[in-house]
């Protein structure tokens, strides 16, 4: 019964971008991580400090709160390299 209700559960689990974002929110506020700047929800965007395309997962140790503006200019750098730059 445990593993039907596991691989089938009677409600709908978030979407792992909805529980990853719900993460960091709680851990880091609405703070740009890059600038420090507060930020609205709706200007903060979900960043991976090493980027996907760099092998970087969708975890919540990899996942920071960026604005808009600074998760552009980051584009695929990881953090330290986004500090040199």
């Amino acid at each position: 019964k445990i593993v039907d209700l596991m691989s089938n559960p009677p409600f709908k689990m978030p979407s792992r971008n909805k529980l990853a974002f719900a993460q960091a929110r709680h851990t880091q506020g609405e703070i740009c991580f890059y600038c420090g700047v507060w930020t609205s929800k709706e200007h903060l965007t979900l960043d991976h400090k090493i980027p996907k395309s760099r092998g970087g997962a969708t975890k919540k140790h990899n996942l920071v709160f960026a604005c808009k503006s600074c998760n552009k200019a980051k584009g695929n750098l990881t953090v330290e390299e986004f500090k040199v730059k």
